[in-house]
């Protein structure tokens, strides 16, 4: 195919192809339309796509420069359209897409980290979703079920079990959503079981939704069923949606129940590893379920890479923060304030200096989750490691993030 080139005096890169070099000896070409990739070891050919990138070149070579490093990578890239061959008298210029790190906080040798801070405007902003868990199951049992939906907990919006009773009372519920008016947050997550309203009626609760303007979702074990079909009958203006969480420990969802439900996740604790099932979610709790369970993480890694064509706006993103996590945070019921994806506390809401925009910055300058990229990982040398999801939950607690190889 590189024949064909004497038709024509210059070849440009393809403004739809993502290049990522890792350690000057391996290069991955990605092409964000077609979802074609090539991953080489070739000095030649990292030596002939770093020269599109030159500042004298503006993403378009001349012709002949690839006959001198004619290879079956060039022809890849030529067939693949990832180079692209123009025939004109002036030289063209491409405009080769690039990450602006203008406001990247990450960047070293220009200030303190507060100084690059102060750029990037109003740090509510970044606050976009929020996950409230106002009660726990209270349960004195230690029984195989707590444990192993406690682990649940601690990986997806679920509610959790323990001996100890923490509420978060309406008042400070109140509080906690009339302080999100300046943030990005339309949705508010809210975790929650059926010893809640044991205590607190659900008019009341219903009430406190109602004076602001969110939309909102309840979390809840199938279960407890019971306390969110009576808020669903005293339910007027308020939006509302039902998450019912079902494991191996759940009593069967009845064909009645699941017509009032907005989504039903499972949660799975090693169980049916392969089957094919997007509601279903993988439970960390320990090394008797990592192997079953990293084969799901393995073919949902191998799906997002494969199966499905990564925008620049994915890549670009992946390389600066984790989209699973980062703008949530998660409000435990002893008002404790976590990023979400994270075990550290970085604020409490009934602080007398409480403010999201500290809340922000101390994730930011701590980075426990919202930043966190495969590049901070294992997989910091691996070709596909911003073409890759982001770093699960599940990831993080299994303490491998290498799953795929």
């Amino acid at each position: 195919m590189i024949y064909t080139l004497k038709n024509f005096k210059w070849v440009a890169m393809s403004t739809n192809v993502y290049v990522d070099i890792i350690k000057d000896n391996k290069i991955l070409l990605y092409h964000t339309k077609s979802g074609a990739y090539k991953i080489s070891s070739n000095s030649s050919f990292i030596e002939l796509v770093k020269n599109f990138y030159s500042p004298e070149n503006l993403g378009v070579i001349e012709s002949n420069q690839l006959y001198s490093k004619c290879s079956v990578d060039v022809e890849w890239a030529l067939k693949n359209k990832v180079f692209i061959p123009i025939n004109t008298i002036q030289k063209p210029i491409v405009l080769l897409p690039i990450l602006n790190l203008q406001k990247d906080i990450s960047k070293i040798g220009e200030g303190s980290i507060d100084d690059r801070l102060a750029i990037i405007g109003s740090k509510q902003n970044f606050i976009s979703g929020i996950y409230i868990r106002i009660s726990k199951i209270n349960n004195i049992c230690d029984t195989k079920c707590s444990k192993f939906r406690v682990a649940a907990s601690k990986q997806y919006p679920c509610p959790t079990y323990s001996q100890r009773i923490d509420r978060i009372s309406p008042e400070i519920l109140s509080h906690i959503l009339n302080s999100l008016k300046y943030t990005c947050v339309s949705v508010v997550d809210i975790v929650c079981s059926s010893d809640y309203f044991s205590v607190y009626s659900k008019e009341d609760f219903l009430y406190i939704l109602s004076k602001y303007n969110y939309k909102y979702r309840i979390h809840f074990f199938i279960d407890d069923f019971g306390f969110a079909l009576s808020l669903l009958k005293l339910i007027q203006s308020i939006k509302i949606e039902l998450v019912a969480y079902v494991d191996k420990f759940s009593t069967e969802v009845k064909p009645e129940v699941k017509h009032l439900l907005n989504r039903i996740l499972y949660l799975n604790y090693g169980e049916d590893a392969n089957k094919d099932n997007a509601n279903i979610l993988p439970v960390y709790i320990g090394d008797s379920n990592k192997e079953a369970n990293n084969i799901r993480i393995r073919r949902e890694k191998e799906e997002g890479v494969f199966e499905q064509k990564v925008c620049f706006n994915d890549v670009f993103r992946n390389q600066k923060l984790n989209s699973h996590f980062f703008g949530i945070v998660d409000v435990d019921s002893q008002c404790n304030i976590r990023a979400y994806g994270s075990q550290h506390i970085i604020g409490n809401v009934t602080s007398a200096d409480f403010s999201w925009t500290d809340i922000v910055v101390n994730e930011l300058k701590q980075n426990h989750s919202w930043r966190l990229t495969r590049d901070m990982t294992n997989c910091k040398d691996c070709p596909l490691r911003y073409i890759c999801p982001p770093i699960s939950y599940y990831e993080i607690l299994s303490n491998n993030t290498q799953i795929c190889g």
